[in-house]
């Protein structure tokens, strides 16, 4: 298939990211209590992905969520599984400095988010 007469390839295209501008969410009361930006909201979705399990809710697509089973054997992979989550945002450019430490059944997490709003440092328990 050939290009029409005078039609040229865009030597590159000039997407932009998404909006970042949403609602603040009040994890300890489960409330929305104002709106977030930029970096601050990336950290949000940072733990909203990992709060929430793909495919379980209806409400969000396949992309969004994490596929992580904690169990033996799953440790090793733990990081792919993270970072596999969270770069389906196009806010997010790499995770970085991954650490783990186990509890018990708890998987505690450790890392830092490269955005193209800055890094952040996350904590969290899988």
């Amino acid at each position: 298939m050939s290009l029409p007469v005078g039609a040229a390839l865009a030597a590159e295209w000039n997407v932009q990211p998404m909006p970042s501008r949403t609602y603040r969410i009040d994890w300890a009361r489960g409330r929305v209590i104002g709106m977030v930006d930029d970096l601050e909201a990336v950290r949000q979705q940072v733990y909203k992905i990992l709060r929430t399990e793909r495919f379980r809710h209806v409400i969000y697509s396949g992309n969004i969520g994490h596929s992580i089973r904690v169990g033996f054997g799953y440790q090793a992979e733990l990081q792919t599984l993270v970072a596999e989550a969270l770069l389906v945002d196009d806010r997010v450019k790499e995770v970085i400095d991954f650490r783990t430490s186990v509890s018990g059944d708890a998987i505690e997490v450790g890392f830092t988010v490269v955005t193209i709003y800055g890094a952040t440092m996350i904590r969290g328990v899988i």
